[in-house]
């Protein structure tokens, strides 16, 4: 894009003037442009600027429409080539022709770091897992064999009572002999059957129990 630069005739901030920077400069000359962000009058000026003897001298302004479009793209950090089409004095006034080049190049915001390749990392193949259980099978509790049940009776005591008027106790086996019945001589009366009297019944009574407290004193 070719364009001529306006604001030639103004002076600059620090009073140098801008017709006498440009009557010294030759096509050869270094030239830049630069957003001009505190300009009051456009908030999209674009500066002019001269490299000369390693000073940068501002020789004017783009125009405005040209500068709505560059603006933009120099706050996005593109780059641009400035080079003179054609500089001097023409009917005592100063004049600068420029030609501006946007570079092909990714604007410094959107560069992307390089990033390495997706990475990859095996994972474990993951196979039937295998957790090895005890046989559930029948517990075995071993039960203590159901014998007979032996309880040892203890020996009854025999009774002292005779449940008849002959006694017989049976001690370590051995049976105990029969009572002989005492008779007593009959006495004389008038009846002619013999009266039984309670002596044999006291004494087999009396024997018996004789015969149960030795079997006792025994055990």
């Amino acid at each position: 894009m070719r364009t001529k630069v306006v604001g030639v005739t103004f002076s600059n901030e620090d009073g140098s003037s801008r017709t006498r920077i440009i009557a010294g400069m030759t096509e050869s000359d270094k030239v830049c442009i630069e957003r001009d962000p505190f300009n009051q009058y456009d908030a999209n000026a674009v500066k002019v600027c001269v490299l000369k003897n390693g000073e940068k001298k501002q020789i004017g302004f783009l125009a405005k429409e040209i500068a709505a479009e560059i603006s933009p793209k120099l706050r996005k950090n593109v780059t641009f080539n400035v080079s003179i089409a054609g500089v001097g004095i023409w009917n005592d006034r100063p004049f600068c022709e420029i030609d501006i080049m946007e570079v092909a190049s990714v604007p410094k915001e959107e560069v992307k770091p390089v990033t390495s390749g997706p990475s990859f990392t095996p994972s474990k193949p993951s196979g039937p897992t295998f957790n090895p259980t005890r046989p559930s099978g029948p517990a075995s509790t071993p039960s203590k064999p159901a014998g007979p049940t032996f309880t040892p009776n203890r020996p009854s005591t025999p009774s002292s009572t005779p449940t008849s008027t002959t006694a017989r106790a049976t001690v370590s086996g051995a049976s105990q002999p029969k009572a002989t019945p005492v008779t007593s001589s009959p006495r004389p009366s008038s009846s002619t059957t013999p009266q039984n009297t309670n002596n044999s019944g006291c004494l087999g009574i009396m024997v018996g129990i004789v015969v149960v407290l030795s079997a006792l004193l025994m055990l």
